[in-house]
């Protein structure tokens, strides 16, 4: 335990902290974290009141003051995938302190995100590889809904015009997705095609056009 006192006192600033495992003889027994004086000291507890050194098996429990702040631990618990560095957020904890320098300074995209160690030169393909399906059909919806091109369109776009790491299917499908729940209507003819909302109304898109997610919405569904 004392090899990780360095992490744990961070979080032990914000939230009561205790470790539970299983210790010599497989009896189940756990140690509170206390900060005194900016020292972590951990008071050990197991069921029969012998001392211990060792514990495997380990269950870290928080228990914080602040709900917002364990909602957001929990966003970025789940969010977190194996070895990716970079964990995406929506905006809802803007305002709180506890996020104040945690994300990337990037100003235009719509997700947060929180980059685990030092960001490469250029961040973005590994950002965009890191949002889920059901964010990805959130930006979708924004684009189809309120013509909203934020940066994650622009930066993807750029991929694909190098061909590079360019993540087809994810985007594909969850456009896809937010076409059936908007309650779009795409008519396909020989020479043409058309784009209705749920209205009825025809959208008018075009390569044309300055959007990267009018292009992106183009390509993905007419490749050709």
């Amino acid at each position: 335990m004392r090899s990780y006192a360095d992490l744990l006192i961070p979080i032990a600033q914000h939230a009561s902290l205790s470790i539970h495992g299983v210790i010599d003889g497989l009896e189940s027994g756990y140690a509170a974290a206390v900060l005194e004086k900016g020292k972590l000291i951990f008071k050990k507890y197991d069921t029969t009141g012998t001392d211990f050194d060792i514990m495997g098996s380990l269950c870290l429990k928080f228990k914080f003051e602040e709900p917002e702040l364990c909602s957001f631990l929990t966003v970025v618990l789940s969010r977190a995938c194996g070895n990716a560095p970079s964990i995406p957020v929506g905006r809802h904890w803007d305002n709180f302190s506890f996020t104040k320098d945690l994300y990337l300074p990037l100003e235009f995209c719509y997700y947060r995100y929180i980059y685990i160690g030092d960001p490469p030169e250029d961040p973005y393909p590994e950002l965009l590889s890191s949002l889920s399906i059901a964010q990805l059909v959130y930006l979708w919806e924004k684009y189809l809904e309120e013509g909203v091109n934020y940066e994650e369109f622009d930066r993807l776009y750029e991929l694909f015009e190098q061909r590079a790491d360019f993540p087809f299917c994810p985007w594909l499908i969850a456009l896809r997705i937010a076409i059936e729940k908007l309650h779009m209507n795409i008519q396909m003819q020989e020479d043409d095609f058309y784009i209705f909302d749920s209205q009825g109304n025809r959208k008018k898109l075009g390569f044309n056009r300055p959007s990267s997610a009018e292009k992106l919405f183009l390509k993905l569904l007419f490749p050709v």
